[in-house]
């Protein structure tokens, strides 16, 4: 490959200047993901809420917007050459340059600045004031297998931005590999040898709403029926072990799931139901609970509770109260309140079931 002529250096570096400066420009700044955090960082502890220097408070639009002590606007609204605010970060003189300690802004962070004013300044409210809006589903080269990769609509937005920057889409996880990052997340700590081994030689399909597992929504009848097989024996060993040891009177077992299900189906075909969460089933035993006993019961189709409906705050109440304590006079507090775990409204245990 011969060399380029001394001459066409700059041509070429020039080329590509521009080609990378037009492609940011395109870019969208966005106020609370970009900009705001520069200039809560950088900016605020002079011109922010708490002080306004110069009557230039940045933190609002308004503010930012009008004319300062000198005469000039530090925002020119799709002007950044007469935005005051452009002027003063970039400059090198120490008596104009802001912020006037620390190290100036970088490179990076006046650009964004520009961009930013160029696009018209916008001061978007933070996200969880702002209400939803269905995002369209975005486009993606089907290319087969990359396509066979998108599991869920969210996959689709993750292999469309991939696409954009020209990356495939990394393959599956491996077991092993999953259930390293389930612990590190969970416990901060590797799973131990036996730990994987029982979770590799798991042959369950699982993960869904459809297969075996405790959350399925599909063909309960099979896969709950199956599971309370697998589950009602090692229970009621336990229970029978705290009772030989003479340690069920002092400990307080309940058992519950997440819900109910709905009496109607949740899918078009199929036999899918979904939660439901009034009328569900919740059982104690030991820690002085009365056993045998029932409370409540819900309607023939077991849409909701109609006999002496229970709440999970009096569950709460019947909890504590078999520990000792008073649910209506224990209290933490949090956020300038005495808080309580039952609320704030008087809530009785559920007498029926304390012995």
């Amino acid at each position: 490959m011969r060399d380029l002529p001394a001459s066409c250096a700059p041509f070429v570096v020039a080329i590509l200047l521009l080609v990378c400066g037009t492609s940011q420009a395109h870019e969208q700044v966005s106020f609370s993901r970009d900009i705001k955090p520069l200039l809560a960082k950088r900016c605020f502890a002079c011109h922010g809420p708490d002080l306004a220097e110069s009557a230039l408070a940045l933190h609002e639009r308004d503010q930012a917007l009008a004319i300062t002590d000198s005469g000039e606007a530090a925002i020119v609204l799709s002007k950044p050459n007469s935005s005051e605010l452009l002027r003063r970060v970039s400059s090198t003189a120490e008596d104009l340059r802001m912020p006037p300690e620390g190290d100036p802004l970088t490179p990076r962070e006046v650009d964004l600045l520009e961009q930013w004013i160029s696009q018209g300044a916008d001061y978007q409210l933070h996200w969880t004031f702002l209400p939803p809006k269905k995002s369209s589903f975005p486009k993606f080269q089907d290319t087969g297998q990359d396509s066979s990769w998108v599991a869920n609509p969210l996959d689709a937005f993750i292999l469309a931005k991939l696409e954009a920057k020209g990356l495939p889409p990394s393959p599956p996880a491996e077991k092993a590999v999953l259930a390293r990052r389930v612990y590190y997340n969970l416990i901060g700590l590797p799973p131990t040898l036996q730990q994987m081994q029982t979770f590799l030689d798991d042959k369950r399909p699982g993960g869904n709403h459809i297969d075996h597992n405790w959350d399925a929504h599909g063909d309960l009848i099979y896969n709950h029926s199956q599971d309370v097989s697998e589950t009602d024996q090692p229970i009621a060993a336990s229970l029978k072990d705290l009772r030989q040891r003479g340690l069920l009177d002092k400990t307080l077992v309940v058992r519950g799931g997440e819900f109910g299900r709905q009496p109607t189906a949740e899918y078009a075909e199929g036999t899918g139901r979904d939660h439901n969460s009034y009328g569900f089933t919740m059982w104690m035993a030991g820690g002085g609970i009365k056993g045998g006993t029932t409370v409540g019961s819900t309607d023939e189709l077991g849409s909701r509770a109609v006999e002496r409906p229970t709440t999970v705050k009096e569950l709460h109440a019947t909890v504590l109260q078999q520990m000792g304590l008073d649910p209506n006079h224990l209290t933490y507090f949090y956020n300038g309140l005495d808080q309580k775990l039952v609320g704030v409204e008087p809530v009785e245990p559920i007498w029926e079931v304390v012995g």
